[in-house]
């Protein structure tokens, strides 16, 4: 499994039948969401959305491949 399919925070509990499996969000989205935190958090300019959000998603996918062996 690719590490753009895994889940970052699955909710999964065999003990709790109450609880719904929910497969959360993926890496993905949650490295994009943490670089778009930092990339905000460092503007001193005003912000353009699309291209600061186009970055982290680049940003994103840099780490993934990283974290895959620089696929």
């Amino acid at each position: 499994m690719k590490n753009t399919d895994r889940s970052a925070f699955p909710v999964d509990s065999p003990k709790d039948p109450c609880m719904v499996k929910n497969p959360g969000m993926t890496l993905r989205e949650y490295y994009a969401g943490q670089a778009l935190a930092g990339i905000l958090a460092c503007s001193y300019q005003p912000a353009n959305e699309e291209l600061m959000a186009k970055k982290a998603v680049r940003l994103a996918d840099a780490l993934i491949a990283e974290l895959e062996g620089g696929e």
